[in-house]
């Protein structure tokens, strides 16, 4: 089936065909259940199926001003993919059309991932007046484009607009819940290694999702979720999203297997809500596979993180490095409580050391919790 702005064209008298491309040679514009010719001159090109030949060259003539030519032809029906003919003259030629009709847009049920930065005001405001900024965050705007678009999901659909991220899946993709959460992964940790925050949510629905259109109650409901529920500088996970794991496993996973391999992106924070914990080992080095060597410097990255949002006077945001403070301190003190017998300082004693030695924040923390709570209070 031909796009309407891709239609053939083809001469009743000739026998031949004209290729009416996306400019439409004769002006017709869409209208109301018809297609009107605009009142301008065009040259339209006649051409053979056939090569050229000098028993049959190729033709050309000029379309006349709408007055002359036609002034309104009527479009088929769209209830008629197989519409009749609809035929014009000019010059003696005369020449007809078929338009076929794209069947009506439908929802698809998928599964959706939205992202967004934390602070992407601030961020931007800095790249005005500091050119090193805005390349490092056009180099990390590039790479989530790349990591999202792995190629291991065949329906994969993925919008990137200024600070946010839109990634969506067929819900019957095999292992598509474990894709979609490994991207989502992958983005959230690179994204923190280069100084930045991102705040989503994932879940299901009905969506359309192409490479012109975002559009459906999914979307709505993942920029919701990312609104109005994670808050914190964190992704959150639907629980419905676990409801098809097992249903559309990969074919060397049992159903426990694919649940687990899931399950494993998924933590549950103090206030019930199923997220992705970006700071924990656990998460940084056994689930999304980063070197083991290389969490202390990215632990490092994330302390500075915390130092300057506890630093800010906004509340609101206070709130949100409050909330990371607690499991940057959780991750820091995995380590300071470290046995002094246990293996890894045997096999990794640097690392350790960096991580133990990492700033807790204690004053920073009470200062910004103490402000909070003020804040609360009035």
């Amino acid at each position: 089936m031909r796009s309407p702005s891709r239609r053939r064209w083809s001469s009743e008298k000739s026998g031949r065909t004209v290729a009416a491309g996306p400019e439409r040679p004769f002006g017709v514009s869409a209208g109301p259940g018809r297609f009107q010719a605009e009142a301008a001159v065009r040259h339209i090109a006649v051409s053979n199926h056939s090569p050229r030949s000098p028993q049959n060259p190729p033709i050309e003539f000029q379309a006349l001003t709408c007055h002359h030519l036609i002034t309104m032809i009527s479009a088929p029906s769209a209830d008629d993919v197989q519409s009749p003919v609809t035929t014009l003259q000019c010059q003696g030629v005369r020449i007809s059309y078929k338009m076929a009709i794209a069947p009506p847009p439908a929802y698809e049920r998928r599964l959706i991932l939205f992202l967004d930065f934390l602070g992407f005001r601030e961020i931007v405001a800095e790249t005005t007046d500091d050119p090193a900024s805005l390349s490092r965050l056009i180099a990390s705007l590039d790479a989530i484009r790349s990591i999202s678009e792995d190629g291991f999901v065949e329906s994969e659909q993925v919008t990137q607009f200024s600070d946010s991220l839109v990634v969506s899946y067929r819900l019957d993709e095999t292992s598509g819940v474990f894709w979609l959460l490994h991207a989502m992964a992958m983005t959230v940790v690179e994204l923190a290694g280069r100084g930045y925050l991102l705040r989503g949510a994932v879940t299901i629905g009905d969506l359309i999702h192409d490479d012109s259109h975002v559009v459906g109650p999914a979307m709505v409901a993942a920029y919701e979720m990312e609104s109005w529920r994670a808050i914190m500088p964190r992704v959150i996970i639907d629980p419905a999203v676990l409801d098809i794991v097992r249903e559309h496993r990969g074919e060397l996973h049992t159903s426990d297997d694919e649940e687990e391999y899931v399950r494993s992106f998924i933590a549950l924070d103090e206030d019930g809500e199923h997220f992705f914990d970006y700071v924990s080992w656990r998460s940084v080095v056994e689930i999304v596979g980063a070197d083991d060597d290389s969490y202390g410097a990215y632990l490092e990255r994330i302390s500075r993180l915390v130092e300057r949002g506890l630093e800010h006077s906004d509340v609101r945001v206070l709130r949100k490095y409050l909330w990371l403070h607690r499991h940057y301190l959780a991750s820091i003190e995995l380590f300071q409580n470290m046995p002094a017998d246990h293996p890894y300082r045997a096999q990794s004693p640097r690392n350790c050391e960096l991580i133990a030695s990492l700033p807790r924040f204690e004053a920073l923390s009470a200062a910004a919790s103490a402000s909070v709570v003020a804040a609360e209070q009035r």
